[in-house]
């Protein structure tokens, strides 16, 4: 699939520190998803351009794909088009980023997100959507609720064998 190799260059190029060429191959997914009428591929293009631009520490750029995908997700979830999951994962990703958006709104996402997560009985968002909801719940000073919450997610990571966010949700603990 075209739209899934543009996504993957995306992504490993971003990874890469090669943001030319992640920028370049987002675009590339982005301009094709739309002419095909894709909404799958729209999401993810702007997903993919968000994750490029949040690495290369522009954050306008990244918010701005972030805001995008989840209005392509809100709108194509209500015309059935496409799965919820893909707006989950989108907001998801919003509540991974305070440091773009600021805490309430980060915070809201990942409140929606895990929702929805939950809804879709999905193991791995609900473990995400719950880390990123005890870090916030440990900025404000809510330890116990933070505990909680992160025992719940390292509870789900270890039910789907998903070892590395389990390991980080195990540093969120300690550094509690």
């Amino acid at each position: 699939n075209p739209l899934s190799a543009h996504y993957g260059a995306c992504v490993l190029a971003s990874n890469e520190g090669n943001y030319d060429r992640a920028v370049a191959a987002g675009e590339a997914m982005l301009h094709a998803a739309r002419a095909s009428g894709d909404a799958v591929g729209t999401i993810r293009a702007h997903y993919g351009l968000c994750h490029a631009a949040r690495r290369q520490g522009d954050e306008e750029r990244a918010l701005s794909h972030a805001l995008a995908a989840i209005a392509e997700a809100r709108e194509a979830v209500a015309r059935e088009a496409v799965s919820p999951i893909w707006l989950a994962w989108t907001l998801s990703f919003l509540g991974e980023s305070p440091d773009i958006v600021g805490n309430e709104r980060a915070e809201t996402a990942a409140r929606e997100a895990l929702s929805i997560f939950r809804q879709l009985r999905n193991a791995w968002g609900q473990a995400n959507a719950l880390q990123v909801l005890a870090i916030s719940a440990l900025e404000h000073g809510e330890i116990s609720n933070s505990v909680k919450l992160l025992a719940e997610s390292i509870a789900l990571r270890r039910s789907i064998g998903e070892r590395s966010g389990a390991v980080e949700s195990l540093m969120a603990t300690a550094g509690i």
